[in-house]
């Protein structure tokens, strides 16, 4: 006897032989698919207790979003008008001087909730803009608030960017009070923070270590002086470290040059390495990230995807044969979590990029999102599709609207007309957490209130409210 089974829909496997099955249905029992196929076969051999009926809708992998940035649904838009170095200035003055224990679960829980409603069942992390690394208790909260919505997490944990030391503030009663940790403390804080959190909410929060980025010089980072390349080998020598003592991932940002520094200078690139952006790479670096398996995420929606020359040769990496997955890079600007509209996009941009409509075709895309997303975080034996065997992380979308009928071409849909809001139900661990658009797993409300009430008293700590306001140009001009 399954515990759930769900029939009827359009099945989109991505399985090794990329099946999509029309009235098909997937049998669940306790948090693992125990049936995949036509709706006759799979009620023949399995009953259940629960069946969920599926008809005009389409059944596929959960999302896997594997790059974003933690604390950041709360600072949304928030200085979206400033560039450069001051924007990185305000939201580290948001994240590291002007939150509690509080505002990161808060945050946790509504990040999380807001990836649940678009469809996406796993995501990687950096914890803030950057990673902030001065207490374990901050990213501790935050995992607890997202382990209560029921999604799969990986966070990123260590020192932040340069220069060292880094201000940090907590607050009690308040007060606030300011300290300066250095780059040795950030990983203390990530090693901590793995032991402690780790493994934690029935394994599906994992705990990586990272760093903003790895220092080295390039055209394409405007954050690098050549004054930090003095934390370059020591940043290098404590992340191997952590990564074989504890047997977790690395996380980065990299741009052209860091890469063949990671490699000819520091050894540090490998399979369990993701780096995020990568753009201004050169054909040798592509090279490089090919011959150490080195994982790679692309953020079609990024801030700078429009504000630095570089771009992400994402067709380059992949007939390379680079595993390259997509991320929404959520930092606070002009973004949601709806994956769905990221690859979107990556597909446009690849498009313009060549001038060339077969570019980045939608099924290449689909697995970008799914089972390549899954591999970058070497998890691909348990989730990123539909097969016999592995964790039941299924989300269903209502094809049944006036911009996704006539259904067909379904795969072509998915990637082109779809968006978050068109998901139905989403399962994790074989757990139904969204049904009808219903969340199940927390009340929705209080999230809301909760994260409404914690923005605020941000808003009040850091004096940002001026920034709030609509600047000068904002009507009647064509730029600010």
């Amino acid at each position: 006897m399954a515990d759930i089974i769900i029939k009827g829909g359009t099945v989109i496997t991505i399985d090794p032989e990329r099946r999509i099955i029309e009235k098909g249905a997937v049998a669940i029992t306790k948090d693992r698919i125990v049936a995949v196929g036509p709706v006759r076969k799979v009620l023949k051999e399995h009953r259940a207790r629960k069946v969920v009926d599926a008809r005009g809708k389409v059944l596929m992998p959960g999302l896997i979003d594997t790059h974003g940035h933690g604390g950041t649904t709360l600072t949304k838009n928030i200085g979206e008008h400033i560039s450069g170095a001051a924007w990185r200035t305000l939201q580290d003055h948001l994240l590291y001087r002007s939150v509690t224990e509080d505002y990161w679960y808060a945050e946790g829980r509504l990040m999380a909730l807001e990836r649940l409603k678009f469809g996406t069942t796993c995501f990687m992390h950096m914890f803030g803009t950057a990673p902030r690394g001065d207490d374990p208790i901050y990213p501790e909260a935050h995992i607890r608030g997202i382990a209560e919505v029921g999604i799969r997490s990986f966070t990123g944990i260590g020192p932040p960017r340069p220069p060292c030391p880094t201000v940090y503030s907590s607050w009690k009663n308040g007060k606030k009070t300011d300290k300066k940790l250095n780059l040795e403390h950030g990983f203390k804080t990530a090693e901590k923070t793995i032991r402690k959190c780790h493994g934690m909410d029935q394994g599906r929060a994992h705990v990586w270590v990272s760093v903003s980025r790895i220092q080295a010089p390039s055209k394409d980072d405007p954050m690098f002086k050549l004054e930090y390349m003095k934390y370059s080998k020591t940043q290098a020598q404590h992340i191997k470290r952590i990564m074989a003592e504890y047997g977790v991932g690395f996380h980065a940002h990299a741009y052209g040059g860091v890469v063949k520094w990671c490699q000819e200078g520091l050894s540090i690139l490998g399979p369990r390495v993701l780096l995020a952006h990568c753009t201004g790479l050169s054909k040798q670096e592509i090279k490089y990230l090919a011959q150490t398996d080195t994982k790679v995420n692309h953020n079609p929606t990024a801030r700078r995807i429009y504000s630095f020359p570089g771009v992400c040769p994402v067709i380059e990496m992949l007939d390379a044969g680079v595993n390259v997955s997509i991320g929404t890079d959520c930092t606070g600007m002009d973004r949601t979590q709806d994956q769905f509209k990221d690859a979107k996009v990556a597909v446009l941009l690849q498009r313009l990029r060549f001038m060339d409509p077969s570019i980045l075709p939608p099924g290449k895309v689909l697995e970008m999102t799914t089972i390549d997303a899954a591999r970058n975080l070497g998890i691909d034996n348990e989730v990123g599709s539909l097969e016999v065997g592995k964790k039941a992380d299924i989300i269903l979308i209502n094809m049944q609207q006036p911009h996704l009928v006539p259904v067909w071409m379904v795969p072509q849909r998915l990637v082109y007309l779809v968006t978050g809001h068109d998901v139905d139900t989403v399962l994790v661990d074989g757990r139904i957490l969204m049904e009808g658009r219903k969340v199940k797993s927390v009340n929705e409300k209080k999230v809301l209130r909760d994260a409404q009430k914690e923005g605020e008293l941000m808003v009040e700590r850091s004096g940002v409210a001026p920034l709030m306001g609509m600047p000068e140009k904002f009507w009647g001009h064509a730029r600010y």
